[in-house]
């Protein structure tokens, strides 16, 4: 809540510190397939502790813009965009002014068709909230797909890149819960 106070001042001046928090750099973000840019995938930044601070489509250049960031700390842009693989990357503002995400298709061969159902003692949850994290080295980083939802039979589709440990939460109001997998080539796996 807020602190109100009445100060009368009549011929006597008083100063009142204002601390400024260090920040105002940016980072720009180009999303590739190859030599093209992309215009129309989805690049959200995340702090430290892998929560968002800003998501932005790309536009016809295959750009977007970040700023207001602590200039020392350490963010991860992720891009996704349908038909391709999530990518990710760390960036410091003070050091990297600018960030080239480059997206693969997804295929046979370098991706799995995961499906994930959500349930509460086997009665599946409809439209609870999914976000994917990878785990490397025991740590966890954004995997670069935005929140997804279940659908009304509890369950969620979607293509994962092969060879990653990936973490799925799911969350409503009421319920939570996590699993992991390890995604494995042309495989179907029920994850949640």
């Amino acid at each position: 809540g807020a602190i109100n106070f009445v100060k009368v001042l009549r011929e006597d001046e008083e100063q009142f510190p204002v601390f400024l928090k260090t920040g105002g750099a940016s980072v720009s973000v180009r999303v590739m397939d190859g030599t093209n840019p992309l215009s129309g995938a989805t690049v959200s930044l995340y702090n430290q502790n892998n929560e968002l601070v800003d998501s932005q489509d790309t536009y016809f250049a295959g750009e977007v813009s970040f700023s207001n960031l602590d200039a020392n700390s350490t963010y991860y842009a992720t891009a996704s965009m349908s038909t391709f693989l999530p990518a990710r990357q760390a960036v410091v503002p003070a050091r990297d002014k600018s960030a080239t995400l480059l997206l693969q298709r997804a295929n046979e061969g370098n991706s799995a068709i995961v499906e994930i159902f959500a349930a509460e003692n086997k009665t599946p949850v409809n439209n609870a909230n999914l976000d994917f994290l990878e785990i490397v080295d025991g740590k966890q980083f954004p995997l670069g797909i935005p929140q997804q939802k279940t659908d009304l039979s509890g369950k969620f589709s979607i293509n994962l890149p092969d060879g990653k440990e990936v973490l799925v939460k799911a969350a409503t109001a009421e319920l939570e819960g996590e699993n992991s997998l390890k995604v494995a080539e042309g495989g179907s796996p029920q994850l949640l």
